[in-house]
């Protein structure tokens, strides 16, 4: 089974605790806002912003998310 595609407007995880601690983002969701090749411009709540590859991304259906203020 193939894995769906990511795209603008997503809401994505980083997996990779070694992007999460270097980039100091909090385990918590961000929003695709940007692509280039094989790598995603991420949009955090603190209005973070930062380029993680496809490889350390997780794409987070709707209906697994807690809905909340972003």
């Amino acid at each position: 089974m193939k894995a769906s595609p990511i795209h603008v407007g997503d809401f994505v995880y980083c997996r990779s605790k070694y992007y999460r601690d270097q980039l100091q983002l909090r385990e918590e969701l961000g929003l695709v806002i940007e692509i280039k090749r094989s790598n995603f411009k991420v949009l955090y709540p603190n209005d973070k912003r930062c380029w993680l590859p496809r490889e350390v991304i997780a794409r987070v259906r709707p209906e697994q998310m807690q809905y909340a203020a972003f």
